[in-house]
């Protein structure tokens, strides 16, 4: 298990925060003590609560997978480039030292084998991320101490510039890397709410963030960072209220661990059957469907059968529709991310939490009475004592 370290919301700050009354030129913030939904949601992120302890589940069982499918299309980028650098070399060989173009060739050879070196490099890093992380990566509310408890992953960092330091940083990506449990003070967190629009080509992109920032003390300007409550990409204002509202009424009024019509987060998947679940969750039958249909045309052309640059020279990719390449490609794609969902989660070591965390969170509830507890009207859950 990667060692774990311990942090203050002090010793994890980041500097160039704007302070807090500057924050709200361009955020909307909501109050603690002030409704900000008339529904609250937990949006299947509860994965394990005690009496007084809610546990969030930060990296979503079903996005496990995708930077792996990444990292394997880097590794076979950089078995491809292993052509052109030998190609290149022979090139070189054969001519002499002095002659330009064998100087063009070295230097050409030399930037392939760097593009070869980062491919690898960063390929073998996403499969590391997303193989090797904790099964967990939980934001943890504790609302009988009122702390706020996150678990990060700390990139490995270079340290300075050389052949040797370069090495081992290469190497870093086969070392366990240190978690950092950052503990915050609940009363020095304010959550806060706003939207960017960003034109990607021809194409508009709106992103929703919530999140929640660091005061350095309880009504004070200074800010020591902040962090997202969910990713800026599957989230709009709607679900990000009612999320708030959830932990808001489970901290500051003694709330239910799932609000009604919540479901926990879904079980970690152990068989292939059910990363396929997790990742595709109905669409499944679609994406095996367009596997096997655009497949079958790279198969009837022998794409399997000949080099790249061979099946490119012969004519055959021209005789595969676009409808059958752009099936196969995203099916691929999709097959992929279940396969490394199930990987991940057989391998990935468990996260182990400090005694001292959970010290008198009560007793953890079952996950049959959180789904109990998700189906129950607001005004029939159990009255819990607020903090």
């Amino acid at each position: 298990m990667s060692p774990l370290i311990r942090q203050r919301a002090v010793d994890a700050r980041v500097w160039g925060e704007p302070p807090a009354s500057k924050r709200k030129e361009k955020a909307e913030h909501f109050a603690k003590q002030v409704r900000a939904a008339e529904r609250a949601s937990s949006m299947g992120l509860v994965y394990e609560a005690h009496e007084d302890v809610l546990m969030l589940q930060m990296a979503p069982t079903y996005l496990r997978g995708y930077i792996s499918t990444f990292g394997v299309f880097l590794l076979a980028v950089a078995v491809s480039w292993l052509w052109s650098i030998e190609e290149g070399l022979r090139s070189l060989a054969e001519r002499m030292v002095n002659d330009g173009a064998a100087m063009t060739r070295l230097g050409l050879s030399a930037a392939e084998i760097l593009v070869f070196l980062a491919a690898v490099f960063f390929g073998l890093r996403a499969l590391r991320i997303d193989l090797l992380s904790p099964t967990q990566i939980p934001l943890i509310l504790n609302r009988k101490t009122r702390k706020v408890y996150r678990v990060v992953q700390a990139d490995p960092v270079l340290q300075g510039i050389g052949p040797l330091k370069l090495l081992r940083h290469w190497a870093s990506v086969f070392k366990p890397w240190p978690l950092i449990l950052i503990e915050y003070d609940w009363d020095c967190l304010e959550c806060e709410y706003y939207e960017t629009t960003t034109l990607a080509g021809n194409v508009v992109k709106h992103y929703n963030y919530l999140q929640l920032y660091v005061r350095a003390e309880p009504g004070s300007e200074e800010v020591l960072g902040s962090f997202l409550l969910l990713s800026p990409m599957i989230t709009h204002r709607g679900t990000a209220l009612q999320l708030w509202e959830h932990l808001r009424r489970f901290m500051e009024e003694g709330g239910p661990h799932l609000s009604p019509g919540d479901q926990p987060a879904p079980k970690l998947p152990r068989t292939p059957w059910a990363a396929v679940h997790a990742s595709m969750s109905w669409l499944w039958p679609v994406v095996l469907l367009g596997f096997w249909w655009g497949g079958k045309a790279f198969v009837r052309e022998g794409v399997f059968e000949m080099p790249p640059m061979e099946f490119l020279m012969s004519g055959a990719g021209q005789r595969i529709s676009l409808a059958e390449t752009g099936a196969a490609f995203f099916c691929t794609l999709a097959v992929s991310f279940a396969f490394f969902n199930w990987i991940a989660h057989l391998i990935a070591p468990s996260l182990k939490l400090p005694e001292d965390i959970l010290g008198g969170a009560g007793a953890r509830l079952s996950r049959e009475e959180l789904v109990r507890q998700g189906k129950l009207p607001l005004q029939e859950q159990a009255p819990a004592n607020a903090p």
